[in-house]
């Protein structure tokens, strides 16, 4: 595949994940909660992917490889649900970038767990995130309100999930077709899911879905543009331009989510704030060039 069009496939990936914030703002102005796009998102998405695999002839992992994969669709919930719900609290650009922090995390744990070394690009991209952290959350003025603490320790718990899933999932995916396994984990996340939906109606808390045409056009955007189109063209782009080139491209995301919530969501990031953002995409910009890094790739994600 020509590396141009490669490029721009993960672009678009790019940008169904970064719309992903804005389709899931118009599903709770429907009255839908988490739990309503979340078990509706995965449901739809391991169908849908289970029958690409079989139009294109692929078949699913071996049996003896899904407990791993299992186990990341239960990340996945985990990690889906700290987004989602962050999004309740601060702004969708704010939450797209605290989750863009996922690389820095990544390279502490792989650290932590004596897989990587601590390099000297490394720690200068470790230094430069949190100089841009400590600018989005601590300076400029969002507008009416300022930042709730929940929606910023839900976002930043996104990126910290989403760091294990990406350290474990690493070795669970080892020598398996990414759409296949990516298949496998929405799978396991729907049926997690569609568990806690249960449970939750059991004891009187039932779940709240879409209710409208604009509910549920919200709702199936995410399932079929920000989760199987996004995940689909991530992963062909992934296969032509390798790590590195893919995770550069990928920063796009956080600054369509911000350009998006301006101009659909009415929402304002202030100058400072920017600057923030663009120091935290710089630091994932420098992980993402290093060699043979656990934070250059990805695999399925929220």
């Amino acid at each position: 595949m020509n590396p141009l069009v490669a490029s721009a496939l993960v672009a678009l990936s790019a940008a169904g994940f970064g719309a992903m914030a804005i389709f899931a703002r118009y599903a709770y102005a429907d009255g839908v909660d988490v739990y309503g796009v979340l078990m509706p998102r995965f449901v739809i998405a391991a169908a849908v992917l289970w029958w690409l695999l079989r139009l294109r002839g692929e078949r699913l992992p071996p049996a003896r490889r899904w407990p791993g994969l299992a186990l990341m669709g239960l990340g996945y919930v985990a990690q889906s649900f700290c987004f989602f719900t962050a999004l309740r609290y601060i702004p969708a650009g704010m939450v797209a970038l605290l989750l863009y922090l996922y690389p820095i995390f990544v390279v502490l744990l792989a650290w932590l767990l004596g897989q990587e070394a601590l390099t000297p690009r490394k720690l200068v991209a470790l230094t430069v995130c949190s100089v841009g952290t400590a600018l989005t959350l601590g300076l400029g003025d969002l507008g009416s309100s300022a930042l709730d603490p929940r929606g910023v320790a839900l976002a930043v718990g996104a990126a910290l999930v989403y760091s294990v899933y990406i350290v474990g999932g690493s070795r669970a995916t080892r020598g398996l077709e990414p759409m296949a396994s990516t298949t496998v984990i929405l799978a396991s996340a729907a049926a997690g899911l569609v568990v806690i939906v249960a449970v939750r109606f059991a004891l009187g808390e039932p779940a709240r879905f879409a209710h409208s045409v604009s509910g549920w056009a919200a709702v199936l955007a995410i399932a079929l543009v920000s989760t199987v189109l996004a995940v689909g063209l991530f992963v062909v782009g992934l296969k032509h331009l390798g790590a590195s080139r893919t995770a550069l491209i990928s920063t796009l995301e956080p600054v369509l989510t911000v350009l998006l919530a301006a101009l659909f969501l009415a929402e304002r990031l202030a100058p400072a704030q920017f600057v923030g953002g663009a120091l935290v995409l710089a630091g994932a910009l420098l992980l993402a060039f290093a060699p043979a890094s656990a934070s250059s790739g990805r695999t399925a994600r929220a």
